[in-house]
């Protein structure tokens, strides 16, 4: 019997089939602002085969494609695959993507639990978000080395925020991601919505009925919550992000200071969910 070659291990690697999820990359090829054609070119691949990929019709590929697209579009290998974790270097190096949100998921208006691990954040609300993480991120420890007392204070101030992580960038990484999201900014400038009441006789009615109740109740709750469609919140995502960028671009560039108690005051609202003071002849929520 003839001896098997021996494949370095990398090759083999390189040569296994992994998953590849064609909603990211489709979103991180649109983020980049390529073409489905232009990045085959830059990933030496065939435009077909990218096409397929992106349209959800191929589910898995090479890891040394893979891989090469990741490096093409400047995005997290692993995260083209569908694992939970950053896209880009956006969040503090080590943490899972839901890690640093802090928590298992996320109840939107119309009372729905949704997980954060799988595609309840759209891939570019994502990307966004990542991209406006590093980037602050990156300008705030720029001003903590050249001893700017200011930004020192404010990290002082969110340590241990997330979760008893002592890590101030985890949480402020956290906040900026509800600063992107419209259902966070929906609950926090409409007044609540209003929920059905629980019928006093709930105990006595048969499953039919339990069932019709339900389905009456939640189209209620529909009614004046009317979902978002994962379009809209990459698209409010997108503009949220580019405003920040607008407003803090300077800041970032290095061309001007950083107001770090007014940064203080967004972050701390960000993170209550209110106002802090409320004006004369207003109730308090």
């Amino acid at each position: 019997m003839a001896d098997l070659p021996n494949v370095p291990r990398d090759k083999y690697r390189a040569n296994q089939n992994v998953p590849i999820v064609g909603q990211r990359l489709a979103a991180a090829i649109a983020f980049r602002g390529l073409s489905v054609r232009r990045t085959a070119d830059l990933a030496e691949e065939k435009q077909q085969t990218i096409q397929r990929i992106a349209q959800g019709e191929t589910k898995s590929c090479r890891h040394a494609r893979r891989r090469k697209l990741a490096e093409t579009l400047s995005v997290a290998d692993e995260w083209l695959g569908g694992a939970d974790v950053q896209p880009t270097e956006g969040l503090p190096e080590g943490r899972a993507w839901t890690g640093a949100l802090g928590l298992p998921g996320v109840v939107d208006e119309n009372l729905a639990m949704f997980l954060i691990g799988d595609d309840a954040l759209p891939p570019t609300y994502q990307l966004h978000w990542s991209q406006l993480t590093e980037r602050v991120l990156g300008a705030w420890q720029r001003d903590i080395d050249a001893g700017i007392e200011d930004a020192q204070t404010l990290a002082e101030s969110f340590a241990g925020d997330a979760g008893g992580n002592a890590d101030p960038s985890v949480a402020v990484s956290r906040l900026l991601q509800r600063a992107l999201g419209a259902m966070w900014w929906r609950r926090r400038l409409l007044m609540p919505i209003q929920l059905p009441e629980v019928p006093p006789d709930l105990d006595q009615l048969s499953d039919e009925e339990r069932g019709a109740l339900a389905l009456k109740n939640q189209q209620l709750v529909n009614a004046q919550a009317p979902g978002v469609s994962p379009g809209d919140l990459d698209e409010f995502a997108r503009l949220m992000a580019e405003a920040f960028e607008v407003i803090l671009g300077p800041w970032v560039e290095g061309r001007r200071e950083l107001n770090y108690q007014a940064m203080f005051i967004l972050l701390q609202w960000l993170r209550d969910g209110m106002l802090l003071d409320v004006p004369p002849g207003f109730p308090e929520q």
